[in-house]
């Protein structure tokens, strides 16, 4: 067994699991910040951002699943770059529907917004999976 070999293995049974657990607890964690920020504010501004965020992410993700990521299942080609490009058209749906007032906003109740972003994405694919 070659170093290659050795190093495909150790990140095929130890990073990706590892990974796999982390991006779980994110989600959680994630998920409890959004909604302490939505229970615990009498902004009603805070609360239909988040809300509205939320409800774009799982749009954008059921909608690149139907015309995308179905597709190339269907014919045995979604590979790891395709699941990047996935993410990155999810990405870019959700960025592109909020406007500059939502997107200022939400970064100053949220903190990184792509990272919440990001984390929904996942935390919507991994719903629609199962």
């Amino acid at each position: 067994m070659d170093i290659h070999e050795l190093l495909q293995t150790i990140f095929q049974v130890v990073i990706i699991p590892l990974l796999t657990v982390l991006t779980g607890f994110a989600v959680k964690w994630i998920n409890a910040k959004a909604d302490e920020i939505v229970a615990n504010t009498k902004d009603q501004y805070a609360k239909k951002y988040i809300t509205m965020l939320n409800n774009t992410i799982s749009a954008a993700v059921i909608a690149v699943n139907q015309t995308y990521v179905d597709a190339l299942k269907e014919k045995d080609a979604f590979t790891a770059e395709a699941q990047k490009e996935a993410f990155k058209r999810v990405h870019e749906t959700v960025t592109l529907s909020l406007t500059e007032e939502a997107t200022v906003y939400l970064n100053e109740i949220i903190g990184d917004l792509d990272t919440y972003i990001a984390t929904k994405i996942e935390e919507q694919v991994k719903i629609n999976k199962d």
